[in-house]
């Protein structure tokens, strides 16, 4: 009798196993799915690095990469997001902001680096979603600055003023763009680099070209 019930309890654990097989494996095949889509719909890593946040995206979000300060919860999401590196990287403090707000949908990868007491310089790159425009500027920024309406103007003074070469800044562009995209590389396992960026258009500030 005891042996009977042993029996009879063992089929039911067997079946019970079966389909959680089936479940897993139904779950690892819409997975990999999802995620094929989401690779086959992005032009290039800007994209990538967008959607990751935004969207689902299985282990790859761009708030969860090692070298991005952790983010609260009730932060991630948000219509309008900031997203900063742990560390400075070759002088450059690296932080990305995020917008998904009416029609701007758009991604800012921001590289400051200190001048002087209150006064930072500012490598940008802005990607708008909707054109597939990549925007390089340079700008300046800080409390010892005044408020102006010509940017461009003060920005020329402050290069002129600080004795900052356009070599200069093409080197510190270069190697904003560089560090992130290498460090997202072997987070995510993009096929994108800073050489191979994908398909999208770069425009530069007068400052850049």
């Amino acid at each position: 009798m005891f042996i009977m019930k042993g029996n009879n309890k063992g089929k039911p654990m067997k079946k019970l196993s079966k389909k959680w097989k089936i479940i897993i494996f139904a779950m690892a095949v819409l997975v990999g799915g999802l995620y094929g889509i989401y690779k086959i719909n992005n032009r290039n890593a800007f994209e990538e690095m967008y959607n990751s946040y935004y969207n689902f995206v299985p282990t790859t979000a761009l708030y969860n990469m090692p070298q991005i300060e952790p983010t609260p919860r009730d932060e991630i999401g948000l219509e309008i997001a900031k997203l900063y590196y742990k560390e400075i990287k070759n002088d450059i403090k690296i932080e990305f902001s995020l917008v998904s707000f009416d029609d701007k949908d758009e991604i800012l990868l921001i590289g400051s680096t200190f001048i002087e007491e209150g006064v930072y310089l500012d490598v940008s790159y802005v990607y708008d979603m909707n054109t597939h425009i990549l925007t390089n500027n340079v700008s300046f920024r800080g409390k010892n600055l005044p408020v102006v309406e010509n940017y461009q103007k003060q920005t020329k003074e402050l290069l002129e003023k600080y004795n900052i070469s356009k070599e200069y800044l093409q080197e510190k562009s270069d190697e904003l763009l560089n560090t992130v995209l290498t460090d997202w590389k072997r987070y995510s396992g993009s096929s994108y680099s800073k050489d191979n960026m994908g398909r999208l258009t770069i425009e530069k500030d007068e400052f850049l070209k």
